[in-house]
């Protein structure tokens, strides 16, 4: 391989060979030196005098776009060889972010090699041109390709995490970290030769890929950090400041980058300079979030210290202010791969978090609404609970309804006072609920319901009822007279009267209780129906025997 050039210059269109090679004093022949500032860039590479070293064969340099390359060959102080390359002909290298073109061939050893690059996109594309036998043999070392396959790998992961997990927890900040890992690997698959391997894209293919990875993980970073810090993390304004200067690099950047009318007349110095406002708003960001005791922020300075370092390394490059990126042309790769592993860590943590606080919040919900269908005094279950469940119930066999009610109980808060009140009807709640086959429900005051399945089920609703009176009368001090309790029974086959809401079953077991009551109170009033018409129309049954204590 050759050394690289020897010495470069910046020249107009205009200028030709004959005229940059005859002012001496435009070239810049000191190494770690790079300015042109003109439309044009020279490079002059002498070859070594060694007779029996081989002649180069190629010039190998930056991957850029390049709308042309001129390279002459000069021996003995005169022109041999000239060989020009546009855009479209400028192909990429196989390994790594580098272009190759052949050299003019005559057979003749040239001395001195002249190439002039016109419209790079880059002030400094040509500062590590260099010439070469063989682009087999150029490029980076085999195990850079095999270290950016593995960061390309690792990428993978967060994107397809953040887009699985999404429809479930539904974070904005999941989707931006995502576009950001596509970012990722737009651009790990263009400076690798993954896209020209696999997609044959060429150069100009090549650096647009590159340069809109490179936007989306800017741009949307600003936006990640936005939804991705706590809430009071930092203020409203660093929020908006993070998304509107994500939103400017966005659409100028990105707009230069894909070469859209007129954000492609801008220019690469606006490109770089897009990416400032975001790279500020985001250190402010971090400033003013770990002011404020944020748990996230950690993550993202630890994430993004070694990418913004290194962007701002290529910044620079691409600027002109140095000859060639101080930290090689690997380092963003590998502070891709670190800002994959760290920020991949800080969101899986976050989501670990969210997923547990969706959990207890729709325990919470859950027990919120068991208490909600729970009468708070005595723990049954509330009409509301009752009417949503009575559908299922009468379907499955609880076909017997029994709606009791304590007798005069208004006298035992008079006398007694509403503690001892109190007490009776906590037993009487406990006594309904002691038959394992009938689900109690306490509808107010004084007032509860029995809906009950199996062939004995009236039988057991009678013994229930009478055994309110004993437990009552046992375990409640204080009262002057005996709790009795009047019933309202019916049974009503679903197979006979399906559908029935729970205002039908209640008006009917209202009526029979009714009836209950004024035949004495202390007994039971039920009834066996063999049609039952909905409340308003006519309801057709047999009576049975009245029930007294």
């Amino acid at each position: 391989m050759i050394h690289g050039a020897d010495c470069h210059r910046g020249a107009s269109l205009e200028a030709t060979l004959n005229t940059v090679r005859a002012d001496s004093k435009g070239w810049i022949c000191r190494s770690g030196e790079w300015h042109t500032g003109e439309p044009a860039a020279w490079l002059k590479f002498d070859a070594p005098a060694d007779p029996f070293s081989a002649q180069p064969t190629e010039l190998f340099l930056r991957l850029a776009q390049i709308e042309s390359i001129e390279i002459y060959s000069i021996k003995d102080g005169r022109e041999i060889a000239y060989q020009s390359h546009s855009g479209a002909a400028i192909r990429p290298a196989d390994n790594g972010p580098y272009v190759a073109v052949p050299l003019p061939g005559t057979g003749l050893k040239a001395e001195t090699f002249y190439v002039r690059l016109v419209g790079a996109n880059y002030a400094a594309t040509g500062a590590d041109a260099r010439l070469i036998h063989s682009a087999a043999t150029a490029g980076w070392p085999e195990h850079y390709t095999i270290i950016v396959g593995a960061i390309f790998g690792l990428v993978c992961a967060p994107l397809f995490l953040n887009l699985t997990l999404f429809p479930a927890l539904q974070r904005s900040f999941m989707l931006y970290h995502a576009g950001m890992s596509l970012g990722m690997l737009m651009t790990l698959s263009a400076a690798s030769g993954l896209a020209t391997g696999m997609l044959g894209l060429d150069t100009y293919a090549l650096v647009t890929l590159t340069e809109i990875g490179y936007v989306l993980i800017v741009a949307l970073g600003g936006f990640f950090a936005a939804t991705f810090l706590e809430q009071g993390a930092i203020s409203p304004v660093v929020r908006r400041a993070l998304k509107g200067s994500g939103l400017l690099a966005l659409v100028i950047a990105g707009g230069i980058a894909a070469g859209i009318p007129p954000f492609s007349w801008l220019g690469r110095t606006i490109f770089l300079l897009a990416f400032f406002p975001i790279c500020f708003a985001s250190l402010a960001a971090m400033a003013q979030a770990v002011q404020r005791g944020s748990l996230w922020v950690r993550y993202q300075i630890a994430a993004w210290t070694p990418a913004i370092i290194v962007g701002l390394d290529m910044t620079a490059t691409g600027l002109g202010l140095q000859a060639e990126p101080r930290w090689g042309v690997l380092a963003p790769f590998l502070a891709m791969g670190f800002e994959v592993v760290v920020t991949g860590i800080g969101v899986a943590h976050r989501l670990v978090l969210l997923r547990r606080e969706r959990d207890d919040a729709q325990s919470e919900a859950r027990i919120l609404e068991k208490l909600s269908e729970r009468d708070p005094m005595t723990g049954l279950y509330n009409r509301r609970a009752l009417e949503d469940r009575i559908e299922a119930l009468h379907k499955s066999g609880h076909d017997t309804f029994a709606l009791l009610d304590l007798d005069e109980f208004k006298q035992v808060n008079d006398t007694a006072g509403h503690g001892v009140g109190d007490d009776v009807i906590r037993v009487a709640a406990d006594v309904l609920q002691s038959d394992e086959h009938s689900l109690a429900i306490r509808l107010g005051g004084e007032e509860f319901m029995l809906v009950m399945k199996g062939g004995d089920a009236a039988d057991r609703a009678e013994q229930l009822r009478k055994a309110i009176t004993l437990r009552v009368a046992r375990e409640v001090d204080g009262l002057e007279r005996l709790v009795t309790a009047s019933m309202g029974l019916a049974v009503i086959p679903y197979s006979a009267v399906p559908n029935s809401s729970f205002e039908d079953l209640y008006a009917l077991t209202d009526k029979l209780l009714y009836e209950a009551k004024e035949s004495g109170r202390n007994r039971t009033v039920s009834q066996k129906l063999r049609a039952f018409r909905k409340r308003g129309q006519d309801r057709r049954g047999q009576s049975e025997a009245v029930r007294a204590a």
